[in-house]
């Protein structure tokens, strides 16, 4: 096993580059906050399956007993099937007749292949760290594998509706499943390289009737091996998944100054009007769940769009109205006015 964040080899990538781009990116996005530390990077090279799944347990099970130190396994498997959680296994074909053995797995989707000339991914991450949302998470490492693909001058893209990248519609570069327990990631990508990959031709890739698994390779890249692809797509991962951190990061921030916009709102309605059905109308409205990343103990998060609604309560309730066209010049009227403008530029500049 070889530590990626001090390769010295040729062809081996140096990590310093990927991990200063992460707390970069990071801690932009929150400069009063500790930059938090970029998945350690790590090169397995040929890896029986089983060997590997136990390795992501025994990661996943230090996560769980809090240790915080999130890992990026790279790696290449002996041939071997997989299929997730599904009663639908018609994607294996004929599974007594496979070419290599077949294991269940417990990631979503359907029948895929891992072999020889195959780059795997297993990022093992506290997904609270990363917004908390699978379907982000599954963006963002199609993000990275995508900025890699380009780099190297290989068309990439997403196909609606379908997890993975594709070189074109119909034409499948990379695989991607992911589980969770107790939000710490496992299991992750696969993306085709080089050579034959045979045991495509066995199944139905993914369940997609008239697939084509291509690769790098044949999609143009230069012909390079499964640890030199490692070494270039690292930095991209990376990447993706610190955009991904600086977005939980800006919604953590957002949703406490609403919480704190709600707090002093609701003390200057009591002060400046005594309307009782104004605050039971601003308690309605803060009582939903938001972000998908339960970030704060109270569990009251808010969304943007639903916090938008004080203003219009306020405004149908005439509340807005009456406050602005008020003559008094009472403390509480005029700090509420004062707020309600803060509340207008905030909720403008984040819609």
């Amino acid at each position: 096993m070889r530590d990626l964040s001090s390769g010295n080899r040729q062809g081996v990538f140096h990590c310093n580059y990927g991990a200063g781009l992460f707390a970069q990116q990071v801690s932009s996005a929150a400069p009063n906050q500790p930059a938090l530390t970029a998945p350690a990077l790590r090169w397995l090279g040929r890896v029986d399956y089983a060997q590997g799944l136990a390795l992501q347990e025994e990661i996943v099970a230090r996560h769980l007993a809090g240790d915080p130190a999130d890992t990026l396994l790279l790696l290449e498997h002996d041939p071997v099937f997989t299929i997730g959680r599904t009663p639908d296994r018609s994607s294996l074909g004929d599974p007594a007749n496979l070419p290599a053995p077949l294991i269940e797995i417990g990631r979503g989707g359907q029948a895929t292949w891992h072999g020889p000339g195959q780059l795997v991914g297993y990022p093992i991450l506290n997904l609270a760290r990363y917004g908390q949302d699978l379907h982000r998470y599954l963006r963002a490492l199609e993000e990275g594998i995508m900025l890699g693909c380009h780099a190297l001058g290989v068309p990439a893209e997403r196909n609606p509706g379908q997890t993975g990248v594709w070189a074109a519609p119909g034409r499948k570069l990379a695989s991607i499943g992911v589980g969770a327990r107790r939000w710490i990631s496992m299991h992750g990508f696969a993306l085709n390289v080089s050579g034959d990959l045979p045991g495509f031709h066995a199944i139905t890739p993914c369940g997609i009737e008239g697939v084509i698994m291509t690769s790098l390779e044949r999609e143009g890249a230069p012909s390079f091996s499964t640890e030199a692809a490692a070494s270039h797509f690292a930095p991209y991962l990376l990447k993706s998944l610190a955009a991904l951190t600086s977005q939980a990061t800006q919604n953590e921030t957002r949703a406490r100054s609403i919480l704190q916009l709600y707090g002093e709102m609701k003390a200057r309605i009591a002060d400046a009007t005594h309307s009782q059905h104004a605050i039971r109308a601003l308690d309605f409205i803060f009582q939903f769940p938001t972000f998908s990343a339960p970030t704060f103990e109270n569990r009251s998060e808010i969304p943007i769009p639903t916090a938008r609604r004080i203003l219009r309560v306020l405004r149908d309730e005439g509340i807005l109205v009456t406050l602005r066209e008020s003559s008094g010049r009472s403390p509480a009227l005029l700090s509420f006015q004062q707020l309600l403008r803060r509340a207008e530029g905030h909720f403008e500049d984040h819609p």
